[in-house]
């Protein structure tokens, strides 16, 4: 019988409240604000149904033990030099590097061991990031926004050998949102801090994507296109192409498809092949998403139950996908070891979650 897990909603509301530099994910549900823009108590909290034992399914094959399975990688070393030219204060370096943060917790997530010392690492990622104030955005006399103009350039090495992966972003803008200058002097924030931070979260995402999903050193490019391939069906294929085959390989990638399943949890693009999944019919078939097979690829490799469903609201999938993650981090010691993490992580040799059910 397979596991249930009855502990993730503990361990992703645990994580929601904490006051580090986010890794990457989803963002936490809204809390509701009251008339003076105070932030309230949900109202209810939300919660991913329980299955009775009787109605778990049975297991498809033996459960992958982190006793026994550890997924590592290389050892690489990130540097990232950023730089930012505000509006008025003289330019500066801002820290935490959160580019630098946030590719170096994606790679830990991906099984590498992140370095700080160079002459240890397999792979060398560095490059450099500025942002510089564009314009202000005026309304009816009253700065809304500043907008800001980045440019970001990285390349990937084998030691200190040639480039083998070169990434040039040469521009991006994004607008932060101008908060009244008492409120902004308590929070100690200065008038780039938003635009710049968006900006910067975006480039890792947008790096991230090219070096591990399209790049062929780091990652391996038949996982994104196998899953990309669920949203595009071929009408004039004579052999349609069926969703069951597709996670079939997937799965067969066991560990190497993980960290690809877990950014496919946020992927909603429509599933256009033949699929099957539970409740799904002629007439819901609209609402079947790249996350929902993702998550079925994770359950069968993992023999753990999700619970998500087609009706399944966001704010459920945020705490299912902060399952994954923590089950991941059983087997991917990089990820479980991360100093990142906003809460002590599952032990390496834990064979099943606390409170468990089935």
């Amino acid at each position: 019988m397979r596991i249930l897990f009855s502990s993730w909603l503990v361990l992703a509301v645990a994580c929601v409240g904490t006051a580090v530099v986010a890794p990457p994910g989803e963002p936490p549900p809204q809390v509701e604000k009251d008339e003076k823009g105070k932030a309230d108590s949900p109202k209810k909290r939300v919660e991913v149904p329980k299955l009775p034992p009787e109605k778990l399914p049975p297991l498809s094959a033996t459960p992958p033990d982190p006793g026994r399975e550890q997924y590592r990688r290389e050892k690489i070393y990130v540097h990232v030099e950023e730089r930012v030219y505000p509006k008025e204060r003289p330019a500066y370096s801002p820290e935490p590097r959160v580019l630098e943060v946030y590719l170096a917790e994606y790679l830990r997530r991906a099984g590498f061991e992140v370095v700080a010392n160079p002459a240890e690492a397999v792979y060398r990622f560095e490059g450099s990031f500025e942002a510089k104030f564009l314009e202000a955005i005026i309304f009816r006399g009253q700065t809304l926004a500043h907008k800001y103009k980045g440019k970001a350039s990285l390349a990937l090495r084998r030691g200190e050998g040639p480039v083998l992966e070169p990434i040039e972003i040469p521009e991006i803008y994004t607008e932060g949102v101008q908060i009244p200058p008492e409120e902004a002097k308590k929070r100690h924030e200065e008038e780039d801090t938003r635009a710049v931070h968006q900006m910067r979260r975006l480039l890792a995402k947008n790096v991230w994507e090219t070096l591990y999903h399209r790049g062929s050193t780091l990652g391996d490019p038949e996982i994104p296109g196998l899953i990309s391939s669920l949203s595009l069906d071929d009408p004039d294929n004579e052999a349609p192409v069926l969703g069951k085959d597709i996670l079939k390989a997937l799965t067969a990638k066991r560990f190497g498809a993980v960290p690809y399943l877990l950014d496919a949890l946020t992927d909603d693009r429509p599933v256009r092949v033949t699929a099957q999944y539970p409740g799904l019919s002629a007439f819901n078939a609209d609402k079947l998403r790249i996350y929902h097979l993702a998550d079925k690829a994770l359950e069968e490799i993992f023999q753990k139950v999700s619970r998500m469903d087609l009706e399944t609201p966001a704010e459920a999938r945020f705490i299912i996908m902060k399952g994954w993650q923590n089950e991941w981090k059983k087997f991917c010691p990089s990820y479980r070891n991360s100093p990142q993490a906003a809460e002590p992580s599952p032990k390496g040799r834990e064979t099943t979650p606390t409170g468990k059910q089935g």
